[in-house]
């Protein structure tokens, strides 16, 4: 596992281009296609819930909603993803996929029940991160439900390329990602108009050729205030 027992983070890390995540999606779905794949794990929403899925990739998290009477939008910055999650659903699901910005998004205030935010919020530095959140809530109704999922500071991916930011890292195919903890997720929500249903850690190992690697995802429920 090279990519995540690699060498330690550089000394002094190099300017981070901010340009750079898009280009990288792109290249890393054209390249690769469908790289996210198998079971999710979704609450059970009513019928007729009004969800918006942020950063939806070529579609894992839509294909588990579709077929539950849901009105769903969902979006990726990356056109690439965004063309793979619209081949890969079927007449059954009832919304739109879009191309747009997470900090930057279209939709006019209050118009969601649920966002879900699943490795998505993790992609971007600290001040990119608390403009996302904040748009999350501006998008979401009073009393609206934001589902987070990132992976934490314990995870056996925090390896890689610094960049100028503490549990932020860089792999070789230019993909930047930060690792959380719960203090720091719970002051990234709950200072921007939300309050916490729950947050815990989700802890296993996962075992290559007899060798155990720690994973750790964070997962939380922030519901608007």
């Amino acid at each position: 596992m090279p990519d995540y027992a690699g060498a330690p983070p550089q000394d002094t890390p190099e300017p981070y281009d901010s340009s750079e995540p898009r280009e990288s999606w792109e290249r890393q779905y054209r390249s690769s296609g469908n790289i996210w794949g198998g079971i999710v794990d979704l609450p059970e929403l009513p019928a007729g819930t009004r969800v918006l899925e942020a950063g939806c990739g070529n579609g894992k998290t839509l294909l588990a909603m579709q077929g539950k009477g849901l009105d769903i939008f969902a979006f990726d910055f990356s056109r690439t993803a965004a063309a793979l999650a619209k081949k890969n659903l079927t007449a059954r699901m009832s919304g739109e996929v879009l191309i747009a910005d997470a900090s930057k998004l279209m939709f006019a205030a209050d118009t969601f029940d649920v966002v879900f935010a699943r490795h998505i919020i993790g992609h971007s530095l600290k001040e990119e991160r608390c403009t996302i959140v904040s748009e999350f809530c501006r998008v979401l109704k009073r009393g609206g439900v934001l589902y987070f999922t990132e992976f934490e500071a314990a995870d056996m991916k925090a390896c890689g390329d610094a960049v100028p930011e503490p549990r932020t890292y860089r792999k070789k195919n230019g993909i930047m990602t930060h690792f959380f903890t719960e203090d720091e997720v719970r002051e990234l929500f709950c200072g921007r108009g939300y309050e916490c249903v729950s947050l815990h850690t989700h802890r296993w190992d996962l075992k290559v050729r007899g060798a155990r690697y720690p994973r750790a995802e964070l997962n939380g429920v922030f519901r608007k205030k």
